[in-house]
């Protein structure tokens, strides 16, 4: 009589197993605890000019368990090194509702050039070789902004942070390459507004179970559904 208990069990452990980790873009002042990992490294941080390799930012990662990974985040390029780029001043210190702490979403890194939009280029590196992820970024400043742009894998999500206490946006399904390298570009976006900054607060990679996994617990339910039966037949 235990079978039933134990596959349905089994099966949420394998429904759940997913790695999630999570990013505080914001100030070093404002950390977000527990289970995130803090980009800044200073109050006033800008990203280096010149800088003739990527830079590591993030090394080995913890998970939403707290458990170290291999996973590091790289700051590689601006489009430009007129570009001012770095941790903002503003405090975006409101209430949201997309489910992340308020240290997490009250700070912004920023990327501008005057009236020109800028942009500037990430690496997630250490991922699963050719795995897939789902990216999901937040964005918001109270201030009039244009929207900006996240472009991952070739798929393009955009977020207007103007005010922002309840939109995220995500990317479904990105696949690292064969190095377990994924590519992230972020840039502002032209619009109404002069000021064609880009902002992210806070971003969230999932990694999307091996379709073996998905197909695994897919089995399971189906046989705790036929054991559920037969028990209650009987």
């Amino acid at each position: 009589m235990k079978i039933l208990p134990s596959l349905l069990l089994f099966s949420i452990s394998v429904q759940l197993s997913a790695q999630t980790i999570l990013i505080d873009f914001g100030k070093d002042t404002q950390q977000t605890s527990g289970e995130w990992n803090n980009f800044a490294e200073d109050t006033n941080y800008r990203f280096p000019n010149s800088n003739p390799s990527p830079v590591l930012m993030l090394d080995d990662m913890i998970d939403s368990t707290g458990a170290e990974t291999l996973v590091d985040l790289y700051y590689v390029t601006k489009s430009s090194e007129s570009a001012s780029a770095g941790i903002g001043g503003a405090d975006f210190d409101v209430a949201t509702t997309i489910g992340q702490p308020r240290s997490a979403t009250r700070d912004t890194m920023f990327i501008n050039r005057g009236s020109q939009a800028a942009s500037a280029t990430f690496e997630l590196r250490g991922l699963d070789a050719n795995g897939l992820y789902d990216l999901t970024f937040y964005a918001g400043i109270a201030a009039e902004r244009n929207a900006t742009d996240w472009t991952v894998d070739g798929m393009t999500v955009s977020l207007n942070p103007e005010n922002n206490t309840t939109q995220t946006v995500t990317i479904t399904g990105a696949q690292a390459d064969a190095s377990g390298v994924l590519s992230i570009l972020w840039a502002g976006n032209t619009g109404t507004s002069s000021n064609t900054s880009a902002h992210w607060n806070s971003l969230q990679i999932v990694a999307v179970p091996e379709p073996s996994a998905t197909g695994l617990f897919a089995t399971l339910a189906a046989a705790s559904a036929v054991v559920l039966l037969r028990r209650r037949r009987a």
